[in-house]
């Protein structure tokens, strides 16, 4: 499946790509954004981030939807990511 690319005036919603790595690890690193992001709320390390960001992108092959990266159009800016997360119960 391949992941639609949104537009807003001010956001681009793309797919996860490699080189989001550094900058996605440093986020859920952070110990107030883990606070928010995380399940459990604890800070990731760079494997739980990478592990983390390919389940982002493998939801999208099994259900056909799932999360964005999200970057600021201006600058090009990584923001973090959204959509819908549905997890297996």
């Amino acid at each position: 499946m391949e992941i639609p690319t949104l537009e807003t005036e001010r956001l681009i919603l793309r797919p996860f790509n490699v080189d989001d790595i550094d900058t996605y690890a440093a986020m859920v690193a952070d110990t107030e954004v883990s606070k928010l992001i995380s399940l459990g709320g604890k800070p990731m390390d760079r494997l739980d981030a990478w592990r983390s960001m390919t389940a982002i992108v493998g939801q999208w092959q099994f259900r056909n939807f799932g999360q964005w990266a999200v970057e600021e159009k201006e600058t090009g800016t990584f923001l973090g990511h959204m959509g819908l997360y549905y997890p297996e119960t």
